[in-house]
Parts: C-alpha cells; structure tokens; sequence
C-alpha cells in the first residue's frame, strides 16, 4: 500500500493535493454508527480536489488504514484483518512494524468519531499533539459538550434556558439508593428523564414517574457511565435540532429539524436500526412564530461566543412557545449536512468548506516558545526544584 502526497511540482505546475485524514470507529457505543458516517464522508470527499486517507479506529484503540475502506462491506464482511495498522509520527501517517515506514503526510484531519474519544475530545487533543489542522470542533469544546452535567453551567452563563436538573452519582445512589431518589423528587418532582452523562443517540435512557421507575432507570443508566443527568421531563415537548458551521468568516446557521418519535423519547432503534429506514422528520419544522428564529438565535450565539469550529448540530426542546436547551453534538450524525442540502455535490462543497476554513484558521495559529537556560543552570548532581 503506498499512500504518498504529490511531491512539489516545478513552475507552472499544479501545486501538490493536500492530503486529508478521514477518522472514524473508536472506542464507543456509537462505534458502528461513527463507521457508516466515516464511509460517507469519504465517499463525497473523493469528488473533491484531495487525497484521502482513511483511518479506522477500532474498539481497541488501534489505528488502521486501508484502501477497502472506501466500501462499507469491508467492515461487515469482516475483512478488518486485513487493514494495515499505523501510527502518527508527528505530521505523517507510518506503517506499524519493527520499521516505520511512512505512508502520507496529513494536511488536515476530518473527524467522524461518535461518541468517544470522537466527541469527548480525544481524536481533537490527539490532532492537537501532532500539530494537524482538524475541520471539527477543539478538545475543549467537545470535552465540555460531551458532558451533560458540565455543559449546564457553561450554557447558564450564556442565558440560555434548559430544564431544571440534578445529577446522580453511582456510588451515592448504591449506598442510598431510596435517599438519593427521594432527593430528586424534592428537587425536580416526577416525571423526570435520566440520562447517562457522557453517550449520545438516546442509549441508556429512560424515563420514571415514581421512584420504582427511577432506581430502574438510574440502574440501566449507570451500566453506561457512573453519572446520570436527571431532568424534568415534559410530556408535550418536541425535539428540535438546528446545525451551524462557519466559512468564510461568516457563520452558517440551518432551518430547524423536528424528529419524530413514536415512543416517549427518540430511541436509537428509531434513529439507526428500526426497518432500516432512513430517520423520519419533518423539515423545516412547523413551529409556533418566532420560536424558530429563537432557536436560530441561540445556536448561532453559541457557536460564535464559544469560538466553535467545524459541524456542530444544537438539540433543543420546546413546549408550546418555550424553548430549552437540550444539548450540543460536535460530531452529528451524517455530519448534518442534510440540514443545508439534499445533494450529494453540494454535501462535498459542504465539507470542502470545512477543510478550507481549518486551513486558514491554522495560518493564524500562534505556536509556543518554552523558555531555555532553566535546566542548563542546575547544577548536575542533587539540584533541588526550582520555588
């Protein structure tokens, strides 16, 4: 396999492709969702003027390349064994083995991982490390926004409502587990939706009346993450999403999205699995005057006043003409490009624009200088840290 950029060319010949890192699986519960959105993304990226690497990344943690990648079969038919493995050397992709052998540069890196290290951060920190410009949203973002609980505090401060919520602690709710449900119809009444704090796509999600249905909600809860969200659940409300990327200088904001559900919550079996099925919605949702255009509204200020880089889609709740936070996923499902449009060609430009502006957000990055002469000035034996 030789997946190599195009070397310089001479005066008056095209300039080199750039090369572009499409990562996708990981660790996660979303693991096979992150794969299809992978698949995808570098399928309308393959119309555009780049040279893409895949790089798989499977339960483990290992990362992989191949061009097989291309064809989601690869995966379902199992032929992950034959994938080659690599590792980042700084900028370059290299083939694993007792030699490193180098495969690609990588210009840019475009991230695809649900959940996870994808939407905790990881993927980000780890372009981060090697210096690669990323087309999707930093460490931090995603690692705040990955957290339910730690992303109230920082939307709070924005103004921008949510319902009133409380968290459980697993080993809290083990010791008392009548006590800390007692504390959260004090706080909130019933009903109330729990929720893992750190997963996506409605897994392990429940909703409870009374404290029966709480501690059974809480218990499935916690067998995903060893803290839950617990909110207040509104019996009439709907599910609104709405996308925003930037380009240009300027900020993109879509038409709101009403999922529809037949169940209490919008499940993972309706989102993925449910006849195989594309997901039913209705777009533009039909919503109540100026309730649209305030959910607009807030998803722009948040990606502008947070500094929000690459496709980030908003979640929100609204009852009657009330409009609630819900939550920010930094990697959306399709990278929510049928927000914006319905054509492929025009998905591809969608994500181009992407890339784009990470490149020129990297010409303005400012790169750190460590002070010298520190370590050169102990003495060689025995020296005592510095107060």
């Amino acid at each position: 396999m030789d997946i190599r950029r195009t070397k310089k060319g001479k005066k008056g010949e095209r300039p080199p492709r750039k090369t572009v890192a499409v990562l996708f699986g990981g660790p996660s519960f979303e693991h096979e969702i992150s794969v299809l959105t992978g698949v995808f993304v570098l399928n309308i990226l393959k119309r555009q003027a780049y040279d893409l690497l895949p790089v798989y990344i499977d339960r483990e943690g290992d990362f992989f390349t191949s061009p097989a990648m291309f064809d989601v079969k690869s995966f379902s038919r199992g032929d992950t064994a034959a994938f080659t493995k690599i590792l980042f050397v700084r900028g370059t992709v290299c083939r694993f083995g007792k030699k490193l052998q180098p495969l690609a540069h990588v210009d840019c890196a475009f991230n695809c991982c649900h959940g996870g290290w994808g939407e905790g951060g990881g993927v980000a920190a780890l372009m981060r490390i090697y210096d690669i410009p990323l087309a999707s949203p930093d460490a931090a973002l995603s690692g705040v926004f990955m957290d339910k609980l730690l992303s109230k505090p920082l939307i709070a401060g924005m103004g921008i409502p949510f319902l009133r919520y409380t968290a459980l602690k697993e080993p809290s709710f083990c010791a008392d587990p009548a006590g800390e449900a007692a504390r959260v119809e004090r706080t909130l009444g019933y009903p109330v939706i729990v929720k893992p704090a750190r997963l996506g796509s409605s897994i392990g999600v429940g909703v409870a009346r009374d404290e029966k249905e709480l501690i059974a909600a809480a218990a499935q809860g916690f067998a995903f993450d060893g803290r839950l969200l617990v909110e207040e659940y509104l019996p009439d409300k709907r599910d609104i999403n709405c996308a925003a990327y930037a380009a240009d200088g300027e900020i993109y904001v879509s038409e709101c999205e009403e999922p529809l559900s037949k169940e209490e919550i919008l499940s993972f079996r309706e989102k993925y699995i449910a006849g195989g099925k594309s997901r039913k919605s209705t777009f533009p949702a039909v919503l109540p005057a100026g309730v649209a255009e305030q959910i607009k509204e807030y998803t722009r200020r948040i990606y502008k006043e947070l500094n929000f880089s690459g496709m980030v889609r908003a979640d929100y709740l609204v009852s009657g003409e009330k409009v609630y936070f819900s939550e920010m996923n930094t990697v959306p499902g399709s990278l929510s490009y049928y927000l914006f449009t319905e054509k492929f060609s025009a998905a591809g430009k969608l994500f181009s624009s992407l890339i784009e502006e990470a490149f020129h957000a990297a010409a303005y990055k400012k790169r750190s200088y460590p002070a010298t002469g520190i370590l050169s000035s102990l003495p060689a034996v025995g020296a005592k840290s510095p107060r």
